[in-house]
């Protein structure tokens, strides 16, 4: 409602010099009076309104998220040996070796069964007898044999006292169990190289986008001095153009490097099992790994670490074991048994448990295979020829090892020479820029020598980042190779 003062001209005349009466308003006072109830009223609802839904709605719109995790790289290793669905089935594979050892091994402790049951005979048995009492009458005669019920508790306990494939399996257990725990070992390695390097390329992404923000910064700067030159009349609208040219390059790297990060932050999480509607934050001392890099960290080959050399030693002992077996397949096998029972027998169930009569006996069973057609010979043979194939295995194993290490060393030291030579050209890029620079803003140099020290500059820079991130994921392969990538020791 607009409220309008009255003007003198207004009012009557007759009211001129007269008092009015207290109880007497005027028709704008009663509307100022409406206006200001109704105005209290309204904000007298819109605080309720705040206060309610204040209350309605859930703390946690209000408060602030909390902050996650950071994953440095070695929280990023520690989470993926704890949660990868293929190292805990090698540790299951372990334990399920673990318990086949226990298996195969119980037979050389003793064994001991009980058994039991009762017998209620509706007709019993007949069997067909000589006349005894005339036996040259040549006549028969039907006898029922037994009770009509009967019962048996028995234990029976049983010793084995020579095996050739028990003692096999005795010998072998632990070959088997070190085997099972190389495999475990191999997951984490290839694991851990997996991890470092899916980490390493998320950094890479990281620094690009970095670095490409810096190189927006500097040349908005070019191209806001480029425009005022042009507009001033100084230089021409190349030096402008140029400059936006520049710019826009920088802009799209920028966006390729924030997708680049996009991708390989979902590659770490992948391979670290990391679930993917929690966020991934990463952190990293960017600093710390250029010293890293140039440092000289050369790793020394011990082919003893390679785990692949060392899981084909244990399968050619375990193969040894198995030729050694095969050749005394044809011992025999000697079990010690006892056995002790109680039969009791009565046609009246009410009696039958009245009297017992009991039974024991000890034996020795010797089984012993003599001929078998040749069989056992051949299986030598085979077990012989396999002996000899996986050494042939582990000698070109080794070969391949030197061969790896070869290769991983090459490339670490190339990338390490890379990165210190991007060290070198970037201060010289940086000089260059800066007087160049210099030279354009004070009219000596043209702004083409601008773009060219700022495309060097650039150049030195992302060669800083690539020689750092190709020289960590070299070292990885080069410990890898090295045999040296299983301990927790950094990277």
């Amino acid at each position: 409602m607009l409220l309008r003062p009255v003007s003198p001209a207004q009012t009557r005349p007759s009211d001129a010099g007269v008092t009015p009466h207290p109880t007497d308003r005027s028709p704008v006072r009663e509307r100022v009076a409406v206006w200001t109830i109704a105005a209290a009223r309204r904000m007298k609802f819109a605080v309720l309104l705040a206060v309610a839904l204040s209350c309605l709605l859930p703390a946690h719109s209000w408060a602030q998220a909390e902050p996650t995790e950071a994953f440095d790289l070695q929280t990023c290793l520690a989470y993926a040996l704890r949660n990868d669905p293929g190292l805990r089935a090698a540790r299951l594979d372990d334990s399920l070796a673990a318990l086949d050892n226990r298996i195969l091994t119980s037979v050389w402790l003793p064994s001991l069964s009980v058994d039991a049951n009762a017998q209620h005979f509706f007709q019993r048995p007949v069997a067909i007898f000589p006349d005894f009492e005339n036996p040259a009458s040549g006549q028969t005669r039907e006898v029922q044999l037994g009770t009509i019920n009967s019962s048996l508790v028995g234990a029976s306990a049983s010793q084995l006292v020579y095996s050739p494939e028990g003692l096999r399996d005795l010998r072998l257990q632990e070959e088997r169990r070190n085997r099972a725990r190389l495999d475990v070992e191999a997951a984490a390695i290839e694991l851990r190289a997996r991890i470092a390097t899916a980490f390493y390329e998320a950094l890479r992404a990281r620094e690009a986008l970095r670095l490409a923000e810096a190189d927006i910064v500097r040349l908005e700067r070019s191209l806001s001095d480029a425009r005022l030159y042009f507009e001033e009349g100084i230089t021409d609208k190349v030096d402008y153009k140029r400059a936006t040219i520049a710019l826009n390059s920088a802009r799209a790297r920028a966006r390729n490097a924030r997708l680049q990060i996009d991708a390989t932050r979902e590659t770490l999480r992948t391979a670290m099992g990391y679930p993917a509607d929690t966020p991934l934050d990463l952190r990293y001392d960017y600093a710390a790994y250029q010293a890293l890099v140039a440092r000289d960290s050369v790793v020394v080959l011990d082919p003893q670490r390679r785990v692949e050399l060392r899981q084909l030693a244990v399968d050619l002992a375990i193969q040894r074991g198995l030729t050694d077996y095969r050749r005394r397949a044809w011992l025999p096998t000697v079990t010690a048994d006892g056995r002790l029972a109680v039969n009791w027998f009565n046609d009246e169930i009410s009696r039958l448990y009245g009297q017992g009569f009991p039974q024991s006996f000890a034996q020795v069973n010797v089984q012993w295979p003599i001929i078998r057609g040749g069989r056992r010979i051949h299986e030598v043979r085979r077990a012989e020829v396999l002996e000899a194939q996986l050494g042939l295995r582990a000698v070109d194993q080794a070969t391949e090892v030197e061969r790896e290490y070869a290769e991983a060393l090459a490339r670490y030291l190339s990338s390490r020479n890379d990165y210190l030579v991007a060290v070198d050209n970037r201060a010289l890029a940086e000089e260059i820029y800066e007087v160049v620079d210099l030279q354009y803003r004070e009219g000596i140099a043209p702004f083409l020598d601008v773009v060219i020290a700022e495309n060097d500059l650039q150049r030195a820079r992302i060669e800083i980042l690539d020689g750092v991130t190709e020289a960590l994921i070299a070292r990885v392969e080069l410990r890898r190779a090295a045999g040296t990538l299983n301990r927790d020791d950094g990277e």
